[in-house]
C-alpha cells in the first residue's frame, strides 16, 4: 500500500497538484 500511496504522490508532485486529504510524501 505504502509503495502505491508513493507512487501516486510523486504523480501529483510531478503535475503540480495537491490533492486534499491525501499528505504529500
Amino acid at each position: 500500500v505504502e509503495s502505491a500511496m508513493s507512487m501516486v504522490a510523486g504523480t501529483a508532485r510531478s503535475m503540480g497538484l495537491k490533492v486534499a486529504g491525501k499528505r504529500p510524501f
